[in-house]
């Protein structure tokens, strides 16, 4: 039983089973809300934050993963469980993706769901407690908390997963929230100009050497959705890049790496701003907005990949681009158009794929990245962009806009 009594919202169509389930939570110790249909779900959201959502994944109207998507969006650290009478391994990992704190199948027995219960909620306890601690520990030593070796081992996984075939030709962009685009070498840059041009070494696979930098992502995106959701005008992802590709006619730009588009909050406000002081006539709609974002990104990625070939002495004629941004059809295609390079887009779960590639070399069934990169090329599909429209027009209004100019940034 839970220590505090946790406030769930149990979201169910079927009436006899919401109600023998909520007399199950009631004594198990939950306070219980209930809500027979999606829509019905997320008003309860608006009035209450409660701490765990059981929603039903098929109801009528609004589904369980719209009620996903609303909870998190509103309560990002909310806990929610989805029920689904025809799971499999693909949903739970594409619900759990999505944000759900677990996948429990129907039928299932009493323990079986107070268990997912009872273990999703003692996680976020432990999460909370743990980052408390960090807190304090932090607050009476005055350290920095590093970036933890774990994440940098995590994008050497994801860069072995890229299906490259020419690394001396290629750069690999890790599209998420954040981007990293940067170079297979054989051993570290560290002159001038990679100091100048403020890029990393980190360590890859067999000796290898990324040299890259840090560019702005997706976060923008979703700062933006989320600012529209609480106005109202939730949109999924897709719907948003499909507005994006139906705009026309000259899109206002600004640097995505901009200081003040780094924290949380009203950014479709601040990218109107940031268009507005560079003298442009700001985006207007929510449309129009997000293609400024995408386009705004592929410029930037174009001017770090000046940065990385000035430096490296390389000429990059394809990008293969991993993880999740993979799956905005026109981001990569912009990609493709503003830096002139063709693009392959995939694959999406560039960790999970690189974390088994990366065991299977250190156990010997894998002699090399050659052969990591192989299996990799053959375990994914990914999506192939050509560079369409001519690009250089756009790009140059880009460093006119935002006041960079690769020549003068690279020594």
């Amino acid at each position: 039983m839970p220590e505090q009594k946790a406030h769930l919202l149990l979201v169910e169509d079927e009436t006899p089973l919401r109600l023998a389930l909520a007399d199950l939570l009631a004594d198990a110790g939950f306070h219980v809300v209930q809500a027979h249909a999606g829509e019905e779900a997320v008003a309860a959201l608006s009035q209450f934050a409660f701490d765990i959502v059981l929603t039903d994944l098929r109801l009528p109207g609004l589904a369980g993963t719209g009620v996903l998507d609303a909870a998190l969006d509103r309560y990002p650290d909310i806990l929610v469980v989805v029920m689904t009478g025809y799971g499999t391994v693909r949903d739970a990992v594409a619900l759990i993706k999505r944000g759900a704190a677990d996948l429990i199948t129907k039928p299932f027995q009493s323990e079986e769901l107070l268990h997912v219960l009872h273990g999703a909620l003692e996680q976020r306890r432990l999460r909370n407690e743990n980052a408390y601690l960090r807190s304090q520990l932090q607050a009476r030593y005055r350290f920095e908390l590093c970036d933890p070796a774990h994440e940098r081992t995590d994008r050497c996984r994801k860069v072995a997963a890229a299906p490259v075939d020419a690394p001396a030709t290629s750069a690999i962009l890790s599209s998420g929230t954040w981007s990293l685009l940067g170079l297979e070498l054989d051993k570290p840059l560290l002159d001038a100009r990679a100091r100048a041009a403020n890029l990393t070494n980190e360590r890859g696979v067999d000796g290898t050497t990324r040299l890259l930098k840090n560019v702005m992502g997706l976060w923008l995106l979703q700062e933006c959705r989320r600012a529209w959701a609480r106005q109202g005008m939730a949109r999924d992802y897709d719907a948003l890049a499909r507005m994006a590709a139906a705009e026309h006619g000259e899109v206002a730009l600004f640097d995505p790496d901009d200081p003040g588009l780094l924290m949380p909050g009203p950014m479709p406000a601040r990218i109107v701003a940031a268009c507005e002081r560079t003298g442009q006539r700001a985006p207007a709609t929510p449309a129009a907005i997000v293609r400024s974002i995408l386009v705004s990104l592929a410029c930037k990625y174009r001017w770090t990949l000046e940065r990385l070939e000035a430096v490296s002495g390389r000429e990059v004629r394809r990008i293969h681009v991993i993880g999740g941004g993979t799956r905005n059809d026109l981001l990569c295609r912009l990609t493709a158009d503003l830096c002139g390079r063709e693009v392959l887009a995939g694959p999406v779960e560039a960790t999970a794929l690189g974390n088994v590639l990366v065991q299977a070399r250190a156990v010997g069934e894998l002699g090399s990245l050659a052969e990591m990169r192989a299996v990799a090329a053959a375990s994914a599909d990914p999506a192939v962009f050509e560079p369409g429209e001519d690009g250089d027009q756009i790009y140059q209004r880009f460093l006119e806009v935002t006041g960079q100019n690769v020549k003068e940034t690279v020594p």
